[in-house]
């Protein structure tokens, strides 16, 4: 679609001067007009008051990092990824760049993105995280330096793996730091955070935490705990090796103000902790102790009591604190046990997800008594062992929650013990009595004996029939069956008419299919997604799930993961055509890979195969030379070892993609330029192709690499590399039907990127002329300038049309059909100048004849180089960079601060008018750029000879 030209920007005229009119762009949000539709009472976003809108951003970051603080998931996760909410619209970034707060947590992974938080969060106190791999793309020192430079605004400190470094453990931290959080960091206790003023302090190591995550001694562990008397939280994850005091005896520390505790370890280690730990205030106390011989016991039930009645005695069933008392069975050797002073809802007990709600937790691993012989009640040893020894006798209501087969006899057992003497109500959570039913009959027995008990109540447990709720009747006075099992007949019905409020269970299956095949592809095509976590979309309720499992296209796209999902995936596919991707091969068993490929080449399941994924991968013989059927049109190789010779490069490929690791320092393929190009004239059917350093790295002159290679059908071309191989690939291929070109290239000096735009001027003219400036190579119309200041890089796209702004502001949604990025690889010494350089440039390329020029994305120190490309001082000898401009846009180029960049600029366009109007530029647009004013925007219409737009943006 044509626009004519950008003239449509224009909303509103204001008379600024005699020759010259300003006016906005319709870029600024929808005016709110009180709506007089039936709709108006649906309220819609743009009503929200500024002050809502900032609670929901933080409440959505919030989300984003609580889910990246999981030490499980963050490798999977992107912790920036609620950035997303500040691109709905104009407005809504506004908001959030000029909202400080928001930018305050920051993960540390690269150099651009710390310098942009700490811009944005101005003087707010931070929340930082330094993982593993920060600054592996460079600039780690400069990225130690800026958190040397701000510690004084750091709040919260989260190290997770990364190497010890002097800038984070040595160096004064402000009182402000408040929170620290080590994982695996090879810390000392005289590090600097550890200081007098902090309130949380959170120490783990690795996930079996088989070794000590400090190599300090308890003494040092003990003086600085002395000195911390502000601490609230204390987290401590395997606290020493075996030996117990390696420095000698290391006395008591009291921490009035601790009031939680957390400990991982064994029993004995554990209890050892807290009898020396004076805590008066503690009210969450949390353990994963391990215990193998029956000495611990003891040892770590009155430690547990002491601390639980807030040092008032160390017997267990003294302490009746524990109201309500939530215990899982589904584990032999495991026993979970969560219990609060409050009576709480069975709602809060059951859908609880944070163990840091209840005021104890206990998760211990009894690794004693399963020598013996298997018989009834093996199953609930630990239990019978461990819950006696907790001080929670005084419960309430207890919730007993994952039992089968033998282990519901430790529900009996625990029911004629004489731990609890009053427990009013029972709940019996997903409780399998179809494995024995005979069980309800004696669970009815046992309640008979304890008339303490007045009500049951019974929640998702399966084999539980009208007549068991009869049998328990007749024992306790209350009975509440509370069944969540629903018929598979009951699905959603979209033909019973909608209600007054549309529910989503009304949605037709189609509509409901096409959303999860939406997150399907965003989920897939995102690479920090966890492989199938897709998945969850699906579980969302039964219908979704019924439909899911009975829509094979949802299945079709394979993640070569384990043989296990493999099968199931084939399976659900049913006939369909399939999408395999290998990931990194290195991390995958032999064995497994074995398995996996064996089941994707079975001959039935190799002639489904659409797409060819190989990422990181050595090389697989089976793959490379297996019999491919036409089915496959579509490879992606990605630093895989394969040779142009490989069976999967046949005649009815599509879609091609040959790339290295991420810098294109290494080749892809170490085969000759020769079987690069007989591979290419095979394939007459691609459409699109692209190459990142497809060859090696000699380039003889004048190598013989055959007849010129013709792709009719090539619809994309994306090369990256150095000029010379950018060349010697346009030059050898012919595309007759070709509408875009992606090229990426690095460049020394100007004559060579003035051989490559005789390659571009080739392509551009339908391959009629090498001549740039020939009128068959001027097939675009309006241009993009991305400038970036050093390292020199500038990217050009060109449309054929007039785009509307939003298309050329946003390139992904209208495609351009030339991109061209160039990354000065040259001179860059003390007397380089590289406005000078950008200038020669663009007069070599193919580009002279455009009059819509935009220049964006343009930060300070580039804004010195434009005026030279709008006005040079020799145009009387070469003429313009563009002899005609008919719209010249700037948006989001910064004139901050005035009237460094605004004054050189406004006084180049008003030398290029000069009182001569066929020089002079039509129209100038201002979208979106710091640093002007009114006054400035003036002198903007000085130089214009039509009219100026301005958005009136301030930063």
């Amino acid at each position: 679609m044509s626009y004519g030209s950008p003239s449509h920007l224009r909303v509103g005229e204001t008379v600024i001067s005699a020759h010259t009119t300003v006016t906005e762009p319709d870029m600024t949000p929808t005016p709110i007009v009180p709506a007089t539709n039936d709709n108006s009472a649906m309220a819609s976003m743009s009503w929200l008051p500024e002050e809502v809108l900032l609670q929901i951003f933080l409440e959505v970051a919030m989300d984003c990092y609580e889910d990246d603080e999981d030490e499980d998931c963050f490798p999977l996760i992107k912790p920036y990824r609620w950035l997303a909410v500040t691109h709905v619209c104009r407005l809504w970034r506004m908001y959030a760049v000029h909202y400080p707060l928001l930018w305050t947590r920051i993960v540390v992974l690269r150099l651009e993105s710390l310098r942009a938080m700490l811009e944005r969060s101005g003087t707010a106190s931070l929340s930082l995280s330094l993982r593993e791999h920060f600054g592996r793309r460079g600039g780690k020192n400069e990225i130690l330096r800026l958190i040397q430079a701000n510690k004084h605004r750091i709040r919260h400190l989260h190290l997770h793996h990364p190497l010890r470094t002097a800038a984070i453990s040595a160096g004064e931290y402000s009182g402000g730091l408040e929170s620290v959080s080590l994982y695996s960091y090879r810390f000392s206790w005289k590090d600097s955070y550890l200081h007098p003023g902090l309130k949380s302090l959170s120490i783990r190591g690795e996930e079996n935490r088989d070794f000590s995550t400090g190599p300090g001694a308890l003494q040092q562990m003990f003086a600085a705990l002395r000195r911390m008397q502000n601490l609230e939280e204390f987290t401590w994850d395997q606290p020493a090796t075996a030996n117990y005091y390696p420095d000698g005896d290391p006395g008591t520390v009291t921490l009035p103000k601790l009031r939680t505790l957390m400990h991982l370890g064994t029993a004995d280690f554990c209890s050892s902790l807290l009898n020396r730990m004076s805590c008066p205030a503690l009210t969450k106390l949390t353990l994963v102790a391990g215990i193998s011989v029956d000495s611990e016991k003891a040892k770590l039930s009155s430690a547990m009591a002491w601390k639980v009645s807030r040092e008032q005695t160390v017997v267990a069933s003294d302490v009746k604190d524990m109201r309500t008392v939530w215990i899982r069975l589904d584990q032999p050797s495991i026993v979970l046990v969560r219990a609060w002073r409050a009576l709480k809802a069975p709602v809060d007990v059951l859908n609880f997800r944070n163990t840091e709600d209840a005021d104890l937790n206990v998760h211990i691993n009894w690794y004693s008594g399963f020598a013996g012989p298997i018989g009834i009640g093996w199953d609930a040893r630990a239990h019978l062992n461990v819950c006696p020894i907790l001080p929670i006798s005084g419960a309430q209501h207890i919730f007993f929650a994952d039992a089968t087969g033998d282990a519901i006899y430790t529900i009996i057992d625990l029911l004629l013990s004489p731990q609890w003497l009053s427990v009013p109500v029972l709940f019996l959570h997903r409780i399998d009595f179809a494995s024995r039913h005979s069980l309800i009959q004696e669970l009815a027995a046992a309640l008979e004996v304890r008339p303490q008990i007045l009500q049951v109540v019974i929640s998702q447990c399966s084999g539980v029939r009208d007549e068991d709720i009869e049998c328990l009747s007749a024992a306790v006075p209350d009975v509440e069956w509370v069944d969540h099992h629903v018929p598979e007949s009951t699905l959603p019905r979209v033909d019973a008419g909608p209600p007054a409020v549309v529910s989503i269970g009304y949605l037709p299956s189609e509509l409901i299919l096409e959303i999860i095949e939406d997150y399907v592809n965003d989920s897939q095509d995102d690479p920090s997604e966890p492989h199938y976590q897709w998945i969850r979309v699906t579980q969302i309720c039964r219908a979704w799930r019924h439909y899911a499992l009975g829509h094979p296209t949802l299945w079709t796209r394979l993640e070569v993961t384990t043989a296990k999902w493999i099968q199931v995936m084939l399976a659900r596919s049913g006939s369909e055509f399939l999408y395999v991707r290998f990931p990194d091969s290195t991390t995958m068993q032999p064995s497994t890979l074995h398995a996996c490929v064996k089941l994707l080449l079975s001959p039935g399941n190799r002639q489904r195969i659409r797409h060819l994924g190989l990422n990181n991968c050595r090389r697989l013989k089976r793959v490379s030379e297996a019999e491919w059927s036409s089915a496959l049109v579509s490879v992606d190789l990605n630093s895989y070892e394969f040779t142009w010779g490989d069976t999967f490069f046949h005649p009815p490929i599509q879609y091609l993609t040959v790339c290295g690791n991420y810098h294109r320092g290494l080749s892809t393929g170490t085969t000759a330029i020769r079987d690069m190009f007989n591979a290419l004239r095979r394939m007459q059917s691609l459409v699109m192709l692209k190459l990142a350093q497809p060859v090696g790295d000699l380039l003889l002159p004048g190598f013989d690499t055959g007849p010129v290679v013709t792709l009719p059908k090539l619809q994309l071309l994306h090369v990256i590399g150095t000029w010379e191989r950018c060349v010697l690939i346009l030059d050898n291929l012919s595309l007759p039907a070709l509408p875009a070109l992606n090229i990426t290239a690095s460049v020394e000096t100007v004559k060579q990127v003035a051989e490559l735009s005789a390659c571009l001027a080739w392509k551009l003219s339908g391959e009629k002329t090498r001549d740039p400036m020939s009128p068959d190579a001027r097939t675009l119309q309006t241009l993009a300038i991305y400038i970036n200041p050093l390292p020199n890089s500038i990217v050009f796209r060109g449309w054929t049309e007039y785009p509307p702004p939003g298309i050329v502001f946003a390139p992904e949604n209208g495609n351009p059909e030339l991109t061209l990025l160039l990354e000065w690889d040259g001179e860059t010494g003390p007397n380089f100048n590289w406005g000078r350089t950008l200038e020669k440039i663009c007069r070599v390329l193919p580009i002279r004849h455009i009059e819509h020029i935009y220049i964006m994305h343009a930060a300070r120190e580039v804004v010195t180089f434009l005026p030279r490309l709008i006005f040079n001082d020799d145009f009387q000898t070469r003429g313009y960079v563009w002899p005609k401009i008919d719209t010249l846009m700037f948006y989001d180029v910064n004139f901050h601060p005035p009237p460094l960049g605004c004054t050189d600029v406004t006084d180049a366009l008003w030398q290029r008018r000069g009182g001569m109007s066929k020089h002079g530029v039509r129209r100038v647009t201002l979208a979106k750029c710091p640093g002007l004013s009114p006054i400035e925007v003036r002198f903007f219409g000085s130089g214009c000879w039509g009219v100026v737009e301005w958005d009136h943006f301030q930063a």
